[in-house]
């Protein structure tokens, strides 16, 4: 598994550096000037480092989770360890996160906005590793708490079994984030609604489509919320 992860890294990193190295030479200098004068390639080119730099450093953290699971430790010195080690998975979790929209932004609109194939090529890329890291690095935590029986991410019961593997504590600190986030999500759903509206009234381009989505995406996410805190 750690060599598959590493060969898959490796190829992702590699064939990202790689493909924008020799595409800038095939580009050019007048046209790798002019992609570089263009204001959307500019942004998505600073998204694209952002990027790359988050994915680094969920790296980094796995490499000091390793670390630290390495070794042994008693007393005051164990507690202060496990609270290290909570507190860079919780960090691996927000850059991995962050790495995660920012590549779903950047394909879409490396892809309606411009002509620039080392980026779309560059940011499909970026997408398959920003899901796929994630996706190893959740069963390597796994392996870093043997004594939780942790369940594996492709477990069908993946969501019941890591609840059944929390204590009351972990299960009302999940829960309190779990109820914050939904209560942000629809205020800022509601204020993206408004935002759409707004934007078609006074630039005469209709955003029907968008606000029907985020409308349905509300409705389910609501509904199903409800629904299951009904059948509890």
């Amino acid at each position: 598994m750690k060599k598959m992860f590493t060969t898959i890294v490796s190829l992702l990193f590699g064939g990202v550096a790689g493909f924008t190295i020799t595409y800038a030479i095939m580009m050019g200098k007048d046209q790798g000037r002019e992609a570089w004068d263009h204001p959307v390639n500019l942004i998505l080119y600073i998204v694209l480092a952002t990027i790359l730099t988050l994915l680094v450093i969920v790296l980094v953290f796995i490499k000091n989770i390793k670390i630290v699971n390495s070794q042994t430790f008693d007393g005051e010195q164990e507690d202060l360890m496990e609270e290290y080690k909570y507190k860079k998975v919780a960090d691996l979790g927000i850059a991995a996160n962050i790495s995660q929209v920012l590549s779903i932004l950047a394909v879409a609109v490396s892809i309606l906005m411009t002509n620039n194939t080392i980026l779309q090529i560059g940011f499909i890329l970026l997408f398959i590793a920003s899901w796929t890291i994630p996706m190893f690095s959740a069963n390597f935590i796994k392996t870093s708490y043997p004594e939780r029986n942790l369940p594996r991410i492709q477990s069908k019961d993946y969501e019941q079994r890591l609840m059944d593997s929390m204590d009351d504590g972990e299960k009302y600190v999940t829960l309190q984030g779990l109820y914050k986030s939904y209560r942000l999500f629809n205020l800022f759903m509601l204020t993206g609604i408004s935002l759409a509206v707004a934007f078609s009234y006074f630039s005469e381009q209709s955003q029907i489509f968008s606000i029907a989505v985020m409308c349905l995406v509300l409705l389910v996410v609501n509904t199903s919320y409800l629904v299951v805190v009904r059948n509890k």
